[in-house]
């Protein structure tokens, strides 16, 4: 098989760039060049360095963190397709194999699980005059207000957050 040799000392990289995404989340990338090597070691962890090739596997933990870097999954699996390999491009449909999408889109949606708020934890006392009855209430106000987090009765103690754009305590 031919190929475009290299050449030109231009300063702009113009070298090919192709990847071969596997189902164990490996990845081939055919490249001598260094800015492409730190585009895959974003999201993947570099496994192998070779004249003009690397390999790297995409983990969890790489992958998470370019998310908290703001790139997307989305973006991600744009940039794998986009470069993806011409015989990958004949043999299959989908150039990222089904099992590596999917999974990527998975570990994304975990990151977006659990949403911080801030909030404050108020505890009573029967001593400050707080009955069950106006602990009741209480609770109910802040659940009507979409403020409620948390509460324990037995305890007399609800965590609330506060309202969009409100600062002022429940309290």
């Amino acid at each position: 098989g031919g190929g475009g040799g290299g050449g030109g000392g231009s300063g702009a990289d113009l070298s090919p760039f192709h990847t071969i995404v596997q189902t164990n989340f490996q990845i081939i990338a055919y490249t001598n060049s260094e800015l492409h090597f730190r585009m895959i070691g974003l999201f993947a962890e570099l496994e192998t360095i070779l004249p003009n090739a690397i390999v790297a596997l995409i983990t969890r933990r790489a992958f998470l963190a370019a998310l908290e870097d703001g790139i997307t999954g989305a973006q991600i699996l744009t940039f794998l397709e986009n470069h993806a390999h011409p015989k990958t491009r004949e043999k299959r449909n989908h150039v990222i194999p089904e099992t590596v999408r999917e999974q990527l889109l998975l570990w994304e949606q975990e990151k977006d699980r659990v949403k911080y708020s801030p909030s404050t934890m108020y505890t009573f006392s029967a001593n400050s005059g707080m009955t069950t009855d106006k602990f009741d209430e209480l609770v109910e106000f802040a659940h009507d207000s979409f403020v409620h987090l948390w509460s324990n009765p037995d305890k007399l103690t609800l965590i609330a957050t506060s309202p969009q754009g409100h600062n002022d305590p429940i309290m």
